[in-house]
């Protein structure tokens, strides 16, 4: 990254500009350099500290061939349907992972929000509804592709950087092509002519920190809601969570549930009703998957039983017979998925990961023969 101090600025601007319009922009570098943020003056600048064809980046914002620029690939959900990921190529990936760094990750987000950053996290999230009498869970649906480009450029405007630059940094952060998403995309005029509002691409380094700072309207209603009626707020990206450590009558739900739904549809995301869940006194009570009954989260008992039963077909039939049995495209994609469940078990119950993590190794050298 190329990082000049204000001296060096002053030197080379004064090369090209007058008084008026140095001092214009040495007032916009200071504005930037305060709040610890690249001082980026146009397109050709941002090409030149990512070492990144300007050309390219300007076709990327005029959305030309954006095919050219995302692999698009779909997975499949557990509840049906498809996910689709939109992988940027290398090129532009590396200026979104510049962005990501250099601006968003610098940016403060609301502390309801524990997706996506250092001091988050499933368990962190879950702990905070331990032991709650009422839960409260909420689903939004397509979450990123309810996050418009004219939201991001506000986003990178609001920073302090230049209207055409925030502009194209929003282009550089959205996508128009989504297969099948059509119903998403929005359009807005611009001297009679109608253009498509670019959205989220899921799979681009900076949309998982956009959506937590474009979310930033949403989760501060919830808390202020939260916090009138004495309930806990959590949004881990598009999972909503609120309880509650008193019992509340059913009025008191209906109301609070018609409330809730009322902010999300106001700050116009969409809420997926086959999802909602309320969870009230005596009833077993999860958390993003895991348990939040008692004092500590828990794995639950779907989770447990996954791993113990790969542990147990891998023992009795081997490594390939288990692999094809539960589709896996060969033995050693299957290890890495059963690794990665275990790691998350050593991350949430330490005692009971290391006894996964023992039975595992034991299968290792089947593995490998």
């Amino acid at each position: 990254m190329e990082n000049w101090s204000l001296h060096t600025l002053n030197q080379k601007l004064e090369e090209d500009f007058s008084d008026e319009q140095l001092n214009t922009w040495i007032q916009y570098a200071r504005n930037l350099r305060k709040q610890n943020l690249p001082i980026i003056f146009n397109l050709k600048h941002l090409s030149k500290i990512t070492n990144i064809n300007q050309h390219l980046l300007y076709s990327v914002i005029c959305r030309f061939k954006e095919k050219d620029y995302y692999k698009i690939f779909r997975i499949k959900k557990k509840t049906g349907g498809y996910r689709f990921i939109h992988s940027p190529n290398n090129e532009l990936k590396k200026v979104q992972y510049f962005i990501n760094k250099y601006i968003l990750s610098k940016l403060d987000i609301h502390k309801s929000c524990f997706s996506y950053h250092k001091d988050g996290g499933v368990l962190r999230c879950a702990e905070q509804h331990t032991n709650a009498k009422i839960l409260f869970k909420y689903d939004l649906k397509d979450f990123f592709f309810c996050i418009n480009e004219m939201s991001v450029y506000h986003l990178f405007k609001s920073l302090g950087y230049t209207k055409k630059l925030s502009f194209q940094m929003a282009r550089l952060c959205t996508i128009i092509l989504i297969k099948d998403h059509g119903k998403y995309i929005k359009k807005y005029k611009v001297k009679d002519k109608e253009i498509e509002l670019g959205v989220l691409p899921q799979g681009a380094p900076t949309s998982p920190m956009l959506s937590n700072l474009l979310a930033n309207q949403l989760d501060v209603k919830l808390s202020q809601l939260a916090d009138t009626n004495n309930l806990i707020y959590t949004r881990y990206a598009d999972d909503l969570t609120f309880s509650s450590n008193k019992k509340l009558s059913k009025i008191e739900i209906r109301t609070i549930n018609s409330k809730i739904l009322k902010i999300i549809k106001y700050e116009k995301f969409i809420i997926n009703k086959n999802k909602i869940s309320i969870s009230r006194q005596g009833s077993r009570k999860q958390v993003l998957g895991l348990i939040v009954n008692n004092d500590t989260p828990k794995l639950s008992k779907d989770r447990k039983k996954k791993i113990d039963t790969f542990l147990y077909a891998i023992e009795k039939f081997g490594w390939e017979s288990t692999t094809e049995h539960y589709g896996f495209r060969d033995s050693l994609g299957f290890f890495h998925h059963l690794d990665g469940i275990i790691i998350y078990a050593e991350h949430i119950d330490k005692d009971l990961g290391k006894k996964y993590r023992n039975k595992l190794d034991k299968l290792l050298p089947k593995l490998f023969r």
